[in-house]
Formats: C-alpha cells, sequence, structure tokens
C-alpha cells in the first residue's frame, strides 16, 4: 500500500483537519467582514443621501432668527447656524432683517452659495451634504447711538 492515495480519499493525517479548520474560520471571518462592510456601505449611502435618519436633517421648512450685534469686539463669535442637507437637494433661503442692513452669508469650506448685503435675499443651491453656517453680521459702521441688535430672520425649504 504504499502507491499513491486517490484524490477522494484525500491524505490522513494531522495536517489535513488544522487545513480544513484554518479553511473553515478564515471563511467565516471572510463572510463576516463581507456583510459587516455592506451594511456600513448600506447605512452610509443612505445617511448621506439623507433617505435615513430623518433626525439627521432640519425639518422643510425650518426657520429660525439670529440677534446680530451692531458692535463687536476682536474675537468675539459671531450668532450662527449651523445644518446639513441631503446630497443633491436643491436649498431655497429666504432671509429678512429687522433693524438695519446685513451681510447675510450662507458658507462652508471652500464653498459660498449665499453672500448678500441688505435688509433681504434669497437664494438657492444645490447641496453637497457638507455642513453650511448662516451667519450675518451688520453691514453699516457704528454711528453712535448705541449698539442695538438687529433681528435676522431666515426660512430655509429643501426638494430631493
Amino acid at each position: 500500500m504504499n502507491g499513491p492515495v486517490p484524490p477522494s480519499l484525500g491524505r490522513a493525517g494531522p495536517h489535513a483537519t488544522g487545513k480544513r479548520r484554518r479553511w473553515s474560520r478564515a471563511r467565516k471571518t471572510d463572510i463576516a467582514l463581507l456583510l459587516g462592510c455592506s451594511v456600513v456601505a448600506t447605512v452610509g449611502l443612505l445617511v448621506w443621501t439623507g433617505v435615513v435618519p430623518t433626525a439627521l436633517y432640519p425639518s422643510s421648512p425650518s426657520r429660525w432668527s439670529l440677534e446680530v450685534p451692531t458692535c463687536t469686539y476682536a474675537g468675539e463669535t459671531l450668532p450662527s447656524v449651523q445644518h446639513a442637507f441631503p446630497l443633491w437637494a436643491t436649498v431655497h433661503v429666504q432671509w429678512t432683517s429687522t433693524g438695519g442692513a446685513v451681510w447675510y452669508q450662507v458658507s462652508a469650506r471652500g464653498f459660498t452659495p449665499i453672500d448678500q448685503i441688505g435688509t433681504n435675499g434669497s437664494g438657492s443651491f444645490v447641496s453637497d451634504s457638507n455642513p453650511l453656517a448662516f451667519w450675518a453680521i451688520d453691514a453699516m459702521p457704528p454711528n453712535g447711538t448705541g449698539c442695538p441688535s438687529i433681528l435676522v430672520t431666515t426660512t430655509v425649504s429643501y426638494t430631493l
């Protein structure tokens, strides 16, 4: 019986079972990684495009007000609101100020879709899903009559 072993019988010995176990363990790990990555990629794409969860993005329409100081000091933090919108959503912004003209801006890193001066304005843009800052500063120099605040009201709506 020193001849070759038929392939159907396989090799018997201490190494045969170890290889089989190693391959089954590797298969379970591969399957777990494949399923885990698939779930993470699916959830990531859904959140990125705004499908779920809905609490991640503001309701449409959304409205808020900012009190803009007319006297600011170096290093003072200006009031702002930050929101992110779903990828490829068309975002419509309308704003009005009561008490004076402001420089109104919607901005993100390297992206400024709205940059206006006045007492009201509007604009639209397509979202890239990055958070945007909505802020305003007093457009007029101090006039020496105190520092009354300017109220800026913003209404934002978006459609997918």
